[in-house]
């Protein structure tokens, strides 16, 4: 606690991050931030998409203002590094990660690497050849080689199986759903189920030609595709045309270690110094 008001999940943000930079020693660096719940775009196709998630009592609602106030502290240091920073309306931090990595920088080329560093599973759709998923809570980068095999390790329920070949890893979504989300998939069809019907190359109109549990849900199998692709956004050539610039971030190094010094974050600006080369060597999309 700081003069009343949590601070926790400032800190959190503000070391993940900065661990993430110093393991990854990015040339740029882009943070995407979730818009209002309200806002999802996914609602209008789903009305219960994370439904689950609004706060039920008093201290829910005032946890939950806490989390807001700490994302708008933690949106004010990163704005004094020279560091992108995204939020639009209507979207999800996963779609502007999706956006940034196929929609950007244009064209890939051989020289041009991703990492992508966070704590969501939904973001190993976005592994392919020149990207790879940093899993911060696990301190465990997933690639394209080793795709299936670290499904096994990083998503629950899976040790002791195959794991998921990331061609599938969409269709694995859509048949069991993902409680996280509040989404359900084909009712009594469990991880296991799914990744039996997925090693023998079924596709989801045979799955449901199958399956009475399939065939019965086969809407929201249908629908589980749009609400979990990031590339399904229906206005992509919109963000072309916006998000560019938005991204455009300033340096202050001074007022970042001032943020610090009055949030007394003793332990971070122990190792200030270190992680400040890290910065000063990224660069900005212009």
């Amino acid at each position: 606690m700081l003069d009343g008001h949590k601070v926790n999940g400032l800190y959190g943000m503000i070391r993940t991050t900065l661990n993430a930079v110093k393991r990854i020693a990015p040339t740029h660096l882009f943070l995407v931030w979730d818009s209002s719940p309200l806002e999802n775009w996914r609602l209008k196709l789903f009305p219960n998409y994370k439904a689950h998630r609004k706060p039920k009592n008093e201290q829910e609602y005032a946890d939950r203002k806490a989390i807001g106030m700490q994302v708008d502290w933690a949106q004010e240091f990163f704005s004094y590094l020279p560091v992108h920073q995204l939020r639009y309306i209507g979207l999800e931090g996963d779609d502007l990660a999706y956006w940034i990595v196929r929609r950007l920088f244009g064209k890939s080329t051989p020289k041009r690497k991703f990492v992508c560093a966070t704590i969501d599973r939904d973001w190993l759709q976005l592994v392919r050849w020149d990207t790879k998923v940093f899993l911060t809570d696990l301190d465990y980068v997933v690639s394209l080689e080793d795709f299936r095999e670290s499904t096994t390790e990083v998503i629950a329920d899976l040790k002791g199986t195959e794991g998921i070949a990331l061609a599938d890893f969409l269709k694995f979504k859509q048949l069991v759903g993902d409680t996280s989300d509040g989404v359900p998939g084909a009712m009594g069809i469990g991880k296991k189920t799914a990744l039996k019907f997925l090693s023998e190359n079924w596709t989801l109109e045979e799955c449901a030609e199958a399956n009475e549990k399939v065939f019965r849900d086969y809407n929201q199998v249908q629908l589980n595709r749009i609400l979990f692709d990031l590339g399904c956004y229906p206005y992509t050539e919109h963000l072309d045309r916006v998000l560019k610039s938005l991204c455009q971030p300033s340096s202050d190094f001074r007022a970042a270690e001032k943020f610090l010094l009055r949030k007394r974050f003793t332990s971070v600006l122990v190792d200030w110094l270190e992680f400040v080369h890290y910065f000063e060597d990224l660069q900005i999309v212009e």
